[in-house]
């Protein structure tokens, strides 16, 4: 089953000159079945919702090959879960990403591994991880109680 949820706040105030000025904020989150398909699916929103607050392409572009790889993670990794979830939080300046998964999650050194490459015998692994990394400004991932995985990326936005 998906569902989604959406918000738009596009109430503002200018304390300064005591004016009100409107802002865009966009709040998505989408719960998306474990299967491959919901991959791109997550991708077109992302990019539709950067889109209508007028993120420039090349910031789309990178948060689309960022969320690419988080959520196909989360569907071929989060064993044991039917679904995950997408949470975007954007504004003309910033976009918050969160894809958690209610998987087996995964332990610290497969994290490290993935995160830093660092095993010559594990190359591919962590590959997706390292993508994320170079398209955002900061991203962390964290176990989600009792079990799961949450990957959070954060982009600027020009």
């Amino acid at each position: 089953m998906t569902s989604a949820t959406a918000t738009v706040d596009s109430d503002g105030y200018d304390s300064e000159s005591g004016t009100a000025t409107p802002t865009m904020r966009l709040e998505l989150a989408w719960c998306l079945p474990r299967q491959a398909a919901t991959v791109s699916m997550a991708r077109r929103l992302l990019t539709t919702a950067l889109h209508l607050i007028g993120a420039a392409e090349e910031c789309r572009a990178d948060l689309a090959l960022a969320v690419t790889e988080a959520c196909a993670n989360a569907v071929r990794h989060a064993h044991g879960a039917s679904e995950y979830q997408i949470i975007i939080t954007a504004d003309p300046d910033r976009c918050v990403v969160e894809v958690t998964d209610r998987g087996v999650g995964a332990d610290h050194e497969y994290l490290q591994i993935g995160l830093n490459g660092t095993s010559p015998n594990l190359r591919e692994r962590g590959r997706g991880l390292r993508l994320i990394g170079a398209c955002t400004d900061t991203f962390a991932i964290g176990p989600v109680y009792p079990h799961g995985l949450a990957i959070r990326m954060v982009k600027t936005l020009t």
